[in-house]
């Protein structure tokens, strides 16, 4: 095996590594933006004085009633506002934005990953001839 052919051999290699990490980071990111789809479609479900299942965290829910249409909506860097059921949807669309933003920019470097490893197997199979 040639110095060339090594060499295109580990690139690739390192390139598929890249590759298999931003599918993950892909996947996990398209996870959250079904959470935060679904927060928003039970937040516009939810009505003053209606009973309700709340989550307590872990798998752990209480009934309870909702008697106002105030939510604590985490903002980021530890800061907790109380914000009506519009603004907090607002919020979360805009994290739906964000996150789909970061799709698209992983996206972009998935296509840039496969450009080269294409690139890569040309090279690898025009050594071994």
């Amino acid at each position: 095996m040639g110095e060339e052919e090594r060499e295109a051999i580990i690139q690739y290699s390192n390139l598929q590594a890249k590759l298999e990490a931003l599918l993950k980071e892909r996947e996990e990111i398209l996870e959250k933006i079904g959470e935060i789809s679904d927060t928003i479609s039970s937040l516009e479900g939810l009505k003053e004085n209606v009973e309700s299942l709340l989550s307590i965290g872990s798998g752990v829910y209480c009934k309870g009633k909702i008697i106002e249409e105030k939510f604590l909506v985490n903002i980021g860097a530890g800061v907790i506002l109380e914000l009506d059921k519009k603004k907090a949807i607002e919020i979360l669309n805009r994290r739906i934005n964000l996150l789909e933003e970061a799709t698209r920019e992983i996206d972009e470097e998935i296509s840039n990953i496969v450009s080269k490893q294409e690139r890569l197997a040309e090279v690898i199979r025009k050594v071994k001839k």
